[in-house]
């Protein structure tokens, strides 16, 4: 026991020894970093430290804090770079909407992870809520993020490393109504809204009203674009306009309004193409020929129908037939032959369809289509006109003109001519 007592007192001698001799004091061992050089010092959150600098946020989460912050790993960066074609890099997002986003990561207080429970919600620095949808072995949060490493300390607060980006409810909202168009394997350029889900046209809105309702409206919901995210590829900036229904806005591509459907259940899925017996097809911005179905009127007033063997009659109801992109009905002569027009009355009254056809709806084939010498467009060998008196789109005047029969709508039922001698 003597020994121990002055071994130490040796040691408390030579500690003061050493200082009288201006030996510099041992280090004080550091504290934890703040939240941004803990990041910083982390290579697979890179990604984060340049967004956290783009978005000048530096300054403020290297405060005083505590702060609770979600980390998204590099690798749910570039998920989330991946989502967007138009981010390459962090460098092409928008500052607001990434401050928005890192703001959605970051909550006031130390909050550990064994604090957490299921279903409770998180105030974020944006104001928006976060939701914890699952804890125990892995927590979750928004059902989408979950936590890689938890409850790292930094020496203003927490950090729990996330495998997603999670973005704010009104970014989503926000997102999902940006018009936007995919280049698809099978259809070529389509419409979609922000999280590339296909839109859609109706042939029952062929007047460029909304007739989708009831039922019907659960199926297909209205589309309203607040932004548009797309350049060149034939689209045209200016043919996109909306309508209200029932005070509610709905988007319109030349006069024809956009739907999405509920069966598609992913980004590029097109089950709604060919539904509703065919009344519903992709929406595409270079069609040249679009499906109609609405009830027939003609230049007299009568309400008409045309049955599958085209045979036209008084009455209610509707009937399919063939518009340009603009809405305005396509006609067929009877006394005309097979790829030769027979009409020599004034053009006015019934103007040459002269605007070739390379793109229809997939219940069409592109195909039927040819065009005559004079620069008409045929369908089946049946050269196509206009009615000088349509004035709206969707008028069906010449059903009646001068008398029901001589110049029928157009649909996909209209018989093949046939040269003589064929």
């Amino acid at each position: 026991m003597k020994l121990l007592k002055i071994l130490s007192l040796f040691m408390v001698f030579g500690l003061v020894l050493s200082c009288n001799d201006e030996d510099p004091l041992p280090e004080e061992p550091e504290g934890p970093p703040s939240i941004v050089q803990l990041a910083s010092d982390t290579p697979d959150l890179s990604l984060l430290v340049q967004a956290v600098t783009r978005a000048g946020l530096v300054e403020s989460l290297s405060g005083a804090g505590p702060f609770t912050v979600l980390a998204p790993t590099n690798q749910a960066f570039q998920a989330l770079l991946d989502s967007e074609p138009s981010w390459n890099s962090i460098a092409d997002i928008d500052v607001a909407v990434l401050e928005a986003v890192l703001l959605y990561h970051v909550f006031s207080g130390a909050t550990a992870s064994n604090s957490l429970t299921a279903n409770q919600q998180l105030t974020s620095m944006n104001g928006e809520a976060v939701t914890v949808t699952q804890v125990g072995s892995t927590v979750t949060f928004n059902g989408v993020a979950n936590v890689a490493a938890a409850d790292i300390e930094a020496s203003n607060g927490i950090v729990h490393v996330i495998d997603a980006v999670i973005l704010p409810p009104s970014l989503i909202e926000a997102i999902t109504k940006t018009l936007r168009m995919v280049d698809s394997a099978e259809y070529g350029m389509v419409f979609t809204d922000g999280n590339g889900m296909t839109l859609y046209y109706f042939a029952r809105d062929v007047k460029g009203n909304n007739n989708c309702t009831g039922g019907c409206a659960n199926n297909w919901p209205k589309f309203h674009a607040t932004s548009i995210n797309i350049t060149g590829n034939g689209f045209d900036p200016e043919l996109v306009g909306e309508i209200d229904v029932n005070g509610e806005m709905q988007s319109t591509y030349n006069g024809w309004p956009l739907y999405t459907f509920v069966n598609d259940e992913t980004a590029g899925d097109f089950n709604g193409e060919g539904a509703g017996g065919g009344n519903w097809y992709v929406a595409k911005p270079d069609y040249d020929v679009m499906l109609a179905n609405d009830q027939l009127v003609g230049n007299n007033g009568e309400s008409y129908v045309v049955n599958a063997e085209g045979v036209i009659s008084v009455g209610t109801g509707n009937t399919m037939y063939f518009t340009d992109f603009n809405g305005r009905t396509l006609y067929r002569f009877v006394n005309d032959v097979a790829n030769q027009s027979n009409f020599g009355g004034n053009p006015a009254n019934w103007p040459l369809f002269t605007n070739e056809v390379t793109v229809v709806p997939s219940l069409l084939d592109a195909a039927d289509f040819g065009v005559m010498g004079t620069g008409q467009v045929t369908y089946r060998a049946n050269p196509l006109y206009y009615f000088g008196q349509d004035a709206a789109r969707g008028e069906t005047r010449g059903v009646s003109v001068p008398s029901p029969g001589i110049w029928p709508i157009v649909n996909r039922n209209t018989p093949a001519l046939v040269a003589s001698g064929d």
